[in-house]
């Protein structure tokens, strides 16, 4: 009798946990993999000097979409006096600031470059936004870049007193490439 119970009980915490569950997603991958892209690209650093080929594709393509595959969504906000995604990004300056292999040190350096962007991102500085506007804010953020920065992007999310908008335009961009040219790869 008690294991009946027991499996009443579990259904439906399982079902919620594995289909109603909304993990929380940082930019879409093209976006963390874009900034990371252009920092590079700007700071004039030459990963063909030390890394090969598949190093360079990793430490380009895998490295700034890496957190989101760890799991960890948790990881990935930043409330107020609350920001593990800074949290994440330290540890991981720290440690790639200790590494010697120039290669594993611009990956390090990628994943903490997700973090940072993460912690800037307008609707990770929330609480309780929903994952349909999270994504449709960063959807249009993609979007956006890839018109050639045409414009602003600006998404309004929920209903009277709790509607918010989220704004994003050149500025913001122009931000978030300096701030990991100089809180990440200005560190070595």
């Amino acid at each position: 009798m008690l294991k009946k119970k027991i499996k009443i009980l579990i259904i439906p915490i399982v079902f919620s946990l594995v289909f109603l569950a909304n993990p929380v997603m940082a930019w879409n991958a093209s976006t963390h993999k874009f900034l990371w892209q252009e920092a590079i690209r700007q700071t004039g650093i030459d990963l063909k000097k030390d890394c090969d080929k598949n190093q360079i594709k990793k430490i380009l393509n895998t490295a700034p979409v890496q957190p989101d595959r760890e799991g960890r969504k948790d990881r990935h906000n930043c409330f107020e006096d609350y920001c593990p995604a800074r949290e994440e990004m330290a540890k991981l300056i720290e440690k790639a600031k200790k590494e010697t292999n120039f290669c594993t040190k611009m990956f390090l350096f990628g994943k903490a470059s997700h973090y940072l962007t993460d912690a800037l991102n307008p609707v990770h500085q929330k609480e309780a936004i929903s994952n349909s506007c999270h994504k449709n804010f960063e959807s249009k953020v993609w979007q956006w870049i890839k018109s050639g920065f045409q414009g602003d992007v600006q998404v309004k999310c929920g209903r009277g007193r709790g509607t918010q908008i989220f704004k994003f335009n050149k500025g913001n961009f122009d931000e978030l490439i300096n701030r990991i040219k100089t809180e990440i790869l200005g560190t070595f």
